[in-house]
């Protein structure tokens, strides 16, 4: 008797435990809203997009395995494919990640900026299993447009083809950072430019000869004094700008004169730091 009883207990909290998950995919499912994650990921960048035909791209995937939380918390539960990733540049705080996602994830395609890329051994190593997976890697350059889906496209700004390693005299380093993809994610109306750690210097350049009025703008560099000027931004003209960074990291980032200058032009700031993960729908 006691037996049956606590079977009995047991049916009515099984069945609404599965009407809930039956809600949650039927919620998911039917909501196709765009949307435009920056994940709180530390001192790192990891942008998740969903287009509103349900295509999940992902550019950069922070320092560690704290993204596979954002990708949880905003990817629909019966979706376990990402369709794009794209890595702006081999730096760890961007790529390091995407050890873990292709554990958890099906990804579809790599996109990168730089080939063979010998001064870091890990992000050689993430290359080595990425191949071993039979996930594909792709190229692209300035030019490039990857049609994502019926409403949703990328288009490459920067790095250009001929582009090559330079290296800065004064501590004989690559600066890797201007490898960055720069790019412009464009869905309808909505439009995203993507700057990844790029130099004020080649950005600007890059905006005189493009379109203006971005909706975001992710300011490059997680705030650094060397990735904005003022003229970016009047060139840009962006609703609001996002800036990816740790809490109290050892840069100093986001730079004063940088948060100053924002405020000074009354432009809408959002960080990770302060905000968490930023979240802005589709229009």
């Amino acid at each position: 008797m006691n037996d049956t009883v606590k079977i009995k207990g047991l049916i009515f909290p099984f069945i609404f435990s599965v009407c809930i998950l039956i809600f949650i995919f039927f919620r998911d499912f039917s909501t196709q809203q765009a949307k435009s994650i920056f994940c709180n990921v530390g001192q790192g960048d990891a942008i998740y997009l969903r287009t509103q035909k349900g295509t999940d791209i992902l550019v950069d995937s922070g320092p560690d395995q704290r993204v596979l939380s954002c990708l949880g918390k905003y990817m629909p539960v019966y979706d376990k494919t990402i369709e794009y990733v794209f890595l702006t540049h081999p730096q760890t705080d961007h790529y390091s990640g995407l050890f873990k996602i292709i554990e958890h994830y099906k990804v579809k395609g790599v996109y990168l900026t730089v080939k063979n890329y010998q001064d870091d051994s890990q992000f050689l190593k993430l290359t080595k299993i990425l191949k071993n997976k039979n996930i594909p890697l792709f190229y692209v350059s300035r030019g490039d447009v990857l049609q994502i889906d019926q409403f949703a496209s990328l288009s490459v700004l920067w790095p250009e083809k001929n582009f090559t390693l330079k290296t800065n005299i004064s501590n004989k380093k690559i600066d890797i950072n201007n490898f960055s993809l720069v790019a412009v994610f464009q869905e309808n109306n909505f439009r995203l430019l993507l700057t990844g750690d790029i130099s004020a210097s080649i950005l600007e350049r890059l905006l005189q000869k493009s379109n203006k009025n971005y909706d975001i703008l992710k300011i490059p560099h997680h705030g650094s004094k060397y990735g904005l000027n003022q003229k970016i931004l009047q060139l840009a003209e962006p609703d609001a700008v996002v800036i990816s960074v740790g809490k109290s990291n050892l840069y100093g980032h986001p730079a004063k004169e940088i948060i100053n200058l924002l405020q000074a032009l009354k432009i809408k700031i959002k960080r990770t730091d302060i905000d968490g993960d930023i979240v802005f729908l589709g229009k």
